[in-house]
């Protein structure tokens, strides 16, 4: 802020990192008049005037003429336009010693790929997915990447990678074609990607996750005319809740991404994790298979923001759902973390957390949690054999000071549960025995919930989730749908169990 008026009069080219001047070059040699760089158009230790342009920075690239990557460029001192490696060979001709020299270029690993340090950080996700063309600057030569090729310098063109779909597919959304995504169950496999891979890049400030998203989730918002709920989609909300904690590659190894160490967004959204996750597709492939006497109802859903929209920073949030709440008991058992299957009296229940259970989460939790069954499924094999997938959600007490308010839940992972022929009729008030494999927690049913909701505490506004019928039926006969209806009528599940509990 000390030299803002000093700057705003000129910036001396001189005093600028190496990057700032190659991208000037670039410029100049393509005749265009105008530059934005986000260290020079935004002040950088002004906190309001960094977001109210990064909630813009969006609108920048999406209406560019061309993004300047240096995408080989880990430091701003470090420019892109230095000498490279001559990747020319001379090859003699054995027809004709007389015949001109031929000239082959040696291909580089990876060389269907556009690797990079820049390539590797979140904010230039959204940047490279917004904007219409990317010149890319690498260690290997340049890349030419747009919503219809991706080239490099000696004409070879490159596998569409899921950025160049994407862009393409945005291209196609704002003028109402690309079929491949204009079925609801496209659009969800399409975003699911989009996060997913988002959420695989890294940040230098965590704080900054959702921001640096906002751009692609208000082209999507438009598009759908769908909310954003603590970065959800509010359409099929139940879906959106089933999104599972993944391995990524750290240091040659193979890590699970862990719940973030600063209040971001609630336990149930994706975006309260640092690091990967993924959604099964076949959740959004179909519909769910409707079965009454689960009873799960998504009621209402409260979100606080510190900033409105979007791209909005949330200070709190909670989800009032209602269905069978089984209290569970769970003990820390030395197991390996590869196995993923547990018997039980009645199926197998198999449980991902959003991060490991350590001895102190064990302690101050008192070894206890609730399983709440949401949905089920029908899935097939390789085989083409189809069984039922009993999904639900894994909740406990909050142990931290981001969500004080008392006998609110948590979200602790999901659990799944396979229904074999079988096992259609489950006995009423039936005894589940479930285990968390992955972070080696054994989880066993005992009594019903019996949770410290006041009747008389004041509840701030919330706003009424509508979630859209289930399409499961939608195209089938008449016959063929009271034969589901009358399989799935056979479930039966204890309904003195039914709770309306707060996710935080």
């Amino acid at each position: 802020m000390s030299n803002l008026r000093e700057r705003q009069e000129s910036i001396p080219e001189s005093t600028l990192p190496q990057v700032f001047r190659d991208a000037f070059i670039i410029a100049r040699r393509l005749n265009i008049r105008y530059i934005w760089i986000d260290a020079l158009c935004i002040v950088q230790d002004d906190p309001e005037d960094w977001l109210r342009e990064s909630v813009l920075m969006s609108q920048v690239y999406e209406n560019c003429t061309l993004t300047i990557s240096a995408t080989k460029s880990n430091k701003c001192e470090n420019g892109f336009l230095q000498p490279r490696d001559n990747l020319e060979q001379e090859i003699g001709t054995y027809l004709d010693p007389n015949e001109r020299p031929l000239y082959v270029r040696v291909a580089q690993s990876n060389v269907h790929q556009i690797q990079g340090p820049l390539n590797d950080r979140g904010w230039t996700f959204q940047e490279r997915l917004l904007s219409p063309a990317v010149l890319h600057f690498t260690e290997d030569g340049i890349y030419w990447e747009c919503r219809s090729i991706c080239v490099n310098d000696s004409g070879a063109r490159l596998h569409c990678n899921v950025e160049l779909k994407a862009m393409y597919a945005l291209e196609e959304w704002s003028f109402g074609g690309g079929e491949e995504y204009e079925s609801a169950s496209g659009f969800e496999i399409f975003w699911a990607g989009i996060v997913e891979n988002y959420c695989k890049r890294a940040l230098i400030f965590p704080q900054d996750k959702l921001l640096a998203l906002s751009g692609i989730a208000q082209r999507y918002q438009v598009r759908t005319d769908g909310k954003y709920v603590a970065r959800l989609w509010e359409n099929k909300l139940m879906k959106w809740l089933l999104w599972q904690r993944s391995k990524t590659a750290a240091w040659g190894l193979q890590v699970f991404g862990q719940r973030s160490s600063i209040y971001r967004a609630p336990s149930w959204s994706w975006a309260s994790l640092d690091g990967s996750f993924k959604y099964d597709r076949f959740i959004f492939e179909q519909d769910p298979v409707p079965c009454p006497s689960l009873a799960f109802q998504i009621q209402s859903c409260f979100i606080q923001e510190e900033s409105p929209g979007a791209c909005g920073t949330i200070s709190y949030s909670h989800l009032t759902i209602t269905g069978l709440l089984y209290e569970a008991k769970y003990t820390i058992i030395r197991q390996s973390i590869y196995q993923e299957e547990l018997h039980t009296e009645i199926g197998i229940w198999r449980c991902m957390m959003n991060a490991p259970i350590y001895p102190k989460d064990y302690i101050e939790r008192k070894g206890y949690c609730w399983i709440i069954p949401i949905a089920i499924w029908r899935e097939g094999n390789w085989a083409g054999l189809r069984h039922l997938r009993l999904w639900g959600l894994v909740l406990g007490r909050p142990r931290d000071v981001f969500q004080p308010l008392h006998g609110d839940l948590m979200r602790l992972g999901i659990a799944t549960m396979s229904l074999p022929l079988d096992y259609y009729r489950l006995p009423d008030g039936a005894d589940y025995t479930t285990e968390e494999s992955s972070a080696g927690d054994t989880l066993n049913q005992s009594n019903t919930f019996s949770g410290h909701f006041s009747d008389n505490e004041k509840q701030p506004e919330e706003h009424k989730i509508d979630e859209e019928p289930s399409s499961f039926y939608s195209g089938m006969n008449e016959e063929k749908k009271i034969q589901w209806e009358e399989r799935m009528s056979e479930l039966q599940f204890n309904k003195s169990m039914i709770r309306t509990v707060r996710v935080v």
